[in-house]
């Protein structure tokens, strides 16, 4: 998460810097975006004493319209949709304590085992997004946004040992969460009106897992998008 908050740190000191070259956008027309999305996520889980960051990979396919809010000003409310699937694997530490029946000592046993994770969710993204346009072309703009992140979490795997595990299985001493709450916090480009880049970050504020202060999980992810505005 530090790293990820550095980043948009920079860029956006990057963009205040050169706020005093800025005007105001003066076509203030909504708009509709299609994009793709490159996902890096980060599972960090604590069990006790014990803790891990996992990492995920995949991507997500999302639809945004923005909706003008002040006729005079290039201020947006941007609702929309989006579908996300990342995949990754590590390698967990597996311990057996056995003790022999002669000598009554115990003994630990250590084993790796490698783990695969699957997750797929389905969010509702509520940003507030503002545009600036640069050397006095609108053919350039740049839009920070910021905003709250429904998100329904409806596959959650855990594979091990030839065993295929559901997050969600209230069987489980701590099951995963279906609903989180997170933040939208970004910065996008569109050339020509056309073409769309951004980068997001987005910390859920809902822990992935329903625990205590001392055994929990969260996630956080990255996003690098590519989207078609019309």
């Amino acid at each position: 998460m530090k790293k990820s908050v550095s980043v948009l740190a920079i860029v956006l000191a990057m963009f205040g810097s050169t706020t005093a070259k800025a005007q105001l956008v003066t076509n203030v027309n909504g708009y509709q975006r299609a994009e793709v999305s490159y996902i890096g996520q980060k599972n960090t889980a604590k069990l006790g004493s014990y803790s891990s960051d996992t990492k995920t990979k995949g991507f997500e396919l999302g639809y945004i319209k923005g909706i003008s809010l002040v006729q005079t000003l290039p201020l947006f409310l941007e609702l929309g949709g989006n579908l996300t699937w990342s995949h990754g694997s590590d390698t967990q530490r597996a311990y057996d304590i056995s003790i022999d029946d002669d000598h009554l000592i115990p003994e630990l046993s250590v084993t790796e085992v490698k783990c695969k994770y699957t997750f797929m969710s389905v969010a509702i993204p509520v940003n507030v997004a503002y545009k600036f346009a640069f050397v006095n072309s609108e053919n350039f703009t740049i839009v920070p946004f910021v905003g709250p992140n429904f998100k329904f979490n409806f596959i959650g795997k855990t594979k091990f040992a030839g065993k295929s595990i559901s997050n969600f299985d209230k069987d489980n001493e701590n099951p995963a969460r279906r609903f989180q709450v997170g933040l939208n916090l970004g910065l996008g480009v569109n050339i020509c009106d056309a073409l769309y880049v951004g980068y997001k970050f987005q910390p859920d504020f809902t822990r992935y897992v329903r625990a205590d202060s001392d055994n929990y999980a969260k996630t956080s992810a990255n996003y690098f998008t590519i989207g078609i505005n019309f």
